[in-house]
């Protein structure tokens, strides 16, 4: 194939305003994955846009398994609640909705 160059289950950008310590959800327009590693801002950025991630998530809320997941820009948490969050997957197993963080499995389509 001509016109293949890799894969994309890793991309390389410069680290966000801030910086970025590992395991960070990191948004790049209407992309986004985990960061592999700490970096400090505009330096690269290794990020993982894909796989099952276990993170921070809203307490109060109990999830059953392919439960479509969204991101909290403003908690920094994994959320079933849509409004203005930024829609990033499904719940990967069922969480008690006093359990504080979630499985999800990062969507890689768009």
């Amino acid at each position: 194939m001509k016109t293949f160059i890799e894969h994309g289950e890793v991309w390389e950008i410069p680290a966000p305003t801030g910086g970025a310590k590992s395991g960070d959800l990191i948004v790049q327009g209407i992309a986004f994955g985990i960061a592999a590693h700490d970096a400090a801002e505009g330096d690269p950025l290794r990020v993982r846009p894909g796989g099952v991630h276990e993170k921070a998530a809203a307490t109060g809320q109990a999830w059953t398994h392919g439960l479509a997941i969204y991101w909290d820009a403003t908690a920094k948490n994994f959320t079933s609640t849509v409004g203005s969050n930024l829609k990033v997957g499904y719940a990967f197993t069922a969480k008690a909705s006093a359990a504080a963080v979630g499985r999800v499995k990062l969507n890689t389509s768009f």
